[in-house]
């Protein structure tokens, strides 16, 4: 199968993986939501995310694993469609919801993203990586990352 192909990567995972990322941290701006799937959506990123290593900040990720982040501008946008397809998803299933420009998980929804564990491997890898990637999101604000990973606006 072609990891690049649209249905490798299309609107049905971005959903879930943005939704969970939402369920654990609860709220995030909208500017730092748009960094999550270049990250997990990306073999070697996930690899080196789900690994033994703890990475606590985003310059602690650049200095350990620079090859990960070759491309990342282009990656950010090409994954910027299925960031806001997701986010539109989310939100319209009232899974989330949005106060200015930060978007926060609805704890009275039915979302349960623990029991999509059962939906396969792909989705356990990717929750794996999540989980790791939430210190790193947290570790910045979202100008400091445009600005560390050099992406042009």
């Amino acid at each position: 199968m072609n990891k690049n192909n649209f249905n490798y990567n299309n609107e049905a995972i971005a959903t879930m993986a943005l939704g969970y990322f939402l369920h654990l941290k609860q709220e995030i701006e909208l500017s730092k939501i748009l960094f999550v799937l270049p990250f997990i959506l990306h073999e070697p990123c996930l690899k080196k995310l789900k690994g033994t290593s703890i990475i606590r900040s985003l310059e602690e990720f650049i200095i350990k694993s620079p090859e990960t982040l070759m491309g990342f501008n282009s990656r950010y946008f090409n994954y910027l469609p299925l960031a806001i397809n997701g986010i539109t998803i989310l939100k319209e299933a009232e899974i989330i919801y949005a106060i200015e420009d930060v978007l926060y998980f609805n704890n009275n929804t039915e979302f349960d993203p623990i029991n999509s564990f059962t939906i396969g491997s792909r989705a356990k890898q990717l929750f794996r990586g999540i989980e790791q990637l939430i210190p790193i999101i947290n570790s910045d604000s979202s100008a400091s990352f445009y600005l560390k990973l050099k992406i042009t606006l």
